[in-house]
């Protein structure tokens, strides 16, 4: 781990970030996502564990079936040592997924809380901090507390 991940590890470190950021791949058995059940075939931790921004823009909406949340977080502080291919969820070297996969943030709080996200625009690099910055919206179909089994 180089100096900036470190430096960016000591609030993770001293417990002032109750969460995990994942990455996550899964795989559907039908011919596009959405279709037939959902598999997970990858995830991947964050590290050092990058800032959550503030939950202000997230709102509870009303739909005919249940109360939904939508909106955006803002990460910061992830690491320069990843690519754009993986920051910006595309296997290595570009190009996109098959149509039957997908991948996703996960955001995995202390009480067994998970959120899943995509992405809200290009993540954007400051080469200066050496650091990603991330805008991310809420998506749909979280993944069960205990088991993280997808829904």
């Amino acid at each position: 781990m180089d100096l900036e991940d470190a430096l960016r590890d000591v609030d993770a470190a001293l417990g002032f970030r109750p969460y995990a950021v994942h990455i996550v791949w899964t795989r559907y058995a039908g011919d596009r996502v959405g279709v037939g059940p959902e598999m997970i075939v990858g995830e991947f931790e964050i590290l050092p564990v990058p800032k959550v921004g503030d939950l202000s823009g997230m709102v509870r909406q009303l739909t005919p079936a249940q109360i939904e949340e939508v909106g955006t977080v803002v990460l910061t502080g992830v690491s320069g040592a990843y690519t754009e291919d993986q920051v910006s969820l595309r296997p290595a070297g570009g190009g996109g997924l098959p149509p039957n996969e997908a991948a996703y943030y996960e955001i995995r709080y202390r009480d067994g809380a998970r959120r899943r996200f995509t992405l809200s625009g290009v993540p954007g690099f400051n080469a200066e901090a050496m650091e990603w910055t991330i805008v991310l919206r809420l998506f749909q179909g979280q993944r069960a507390r205990a088991t993280g089994a997808p829904r």
